[in-house]
């Protein structure tokens, strides 16, 4: 196929050792499902006018689809690729991506590229995207039109762990490592709810180890014995007085001795962050 050639409609190809399709204009339906791409498949600068069906094809080699203009839907649904899926600077309607496969070391670039929609789920094709934080940005845009909102939520936080990567010792990296380990960037709340649990067992062991707390002399209800003595408690007693304090609710019934006073505010600031950090989070992602 020669450059500029126009290819009539409803083409089908079944086998091809090494095509180059290079600057051809496909006119009509263009269905290549099933078809076996023996070596480098060169379709750059290719304009399709209507439907483009691989399917089900098998690329061996790099498929290059660089700015090449897809007018209607290109399927690429259970479609093998060995290599790289090069669709940089491409201009694409409806992307198919659904059950494809792709080989150990294979990747897509859509680096430029301009799709309106790209179906494919995010466990699919999230180690095989060439990070580009344009093409991440639009892929989370694109989940979010879906209605994917989990892929949505995968796509981002992915899309934070690489631009946090890339960045050097800088305060703007700190920031983003907190938000990484406190709550996924917002949309990992059960690292809150686990945060949340070990400050509580940690203070919980602080108090208990070091006899931090005492059960009450006067207790809330029942008789007050003369002369009684605050006695040692158990660490059951510490774990229930260290929850209480995460949740500001301290009981009356024990009490924190010497510098344990202090660790009590210190748990008690904590709570309130990472109670106030877990509802932002879980309404970010139930309220969409």
């Amino acid at each position: 196929m020669g450059p500029n050639s126009v290819l009539p409609a409803s083409v089908i190809v079944t086998s091809v050792a090494r095509p180059g399709s290079g600057l051809t204009r496909f006119s009509g339906l263009s269905s290549f499902g099933d078809a076996l791409f023996s070596e480098e498949a060169n379709f750059n600068l290719a304009r399709f006018s209507d439907a483009a069906y691989f399917s089900k094809a098998h690329f061996k080699d790099n498929a290059l689809f660089g700015l090449v203009k897809f007018e209607d839907i290109v399927s690429y649904e259970s479609t093998v690729f060995d290599s790289e899926l090069n669709l940089k600077s491409a201009q694409i309607s409806t992307l198919l991506l659904d059950g494809a496969r792709f080989g150990k070391n294979s990747k897509i670039n859509l680096k430029d590229a301009d799709f309106k929609r790209l179906k494919a789920p995010w466990n699919e094709i999230k180690d095989r995207v060439v990070y580009d934080p344009g093409v991440y940005l639009a892929l989370i845009d694109n989940y979010r039109v879906l209605g994917w909102p989990s892929d949505e939520d995968d796509c981002y936080y992915k899309y934070r762990r690489l631009n946090q990567a890339e960045k050097g010792f800088e305060f703007s990296k700190a920031i983003d490592v907190l938000a990484w380990l406190s709550c996924g960037y917002g949309v990992r709340p059960g690292y809150t709810v686990a945060w949340a649990v070990l400050t509580i067992l940690a203070f919980a062991l602080i108090f208990w180890m070091g006899d931090g707390i005492r059960r009450s002399a006067k207790p809330l209800q029942g008789p007050v014995e003369e002369n009684s003595v605050p006695e040692r408690v158990v660490f059951r007693n510490a774990l229930f007085f260290s929850t209480c304090i995460f949740l500001s609710q301290g009981p009356i019934d024990f009490l924190p001795t010497g510098k344990h006073r202090y660790y009590v505010i210190v748990e008690g600031i904590l709570g309130w962050l990472l109670l106030a950090l877990f509802l932002v989070t879980l309404g970010r992602i139930m309220i969409r």
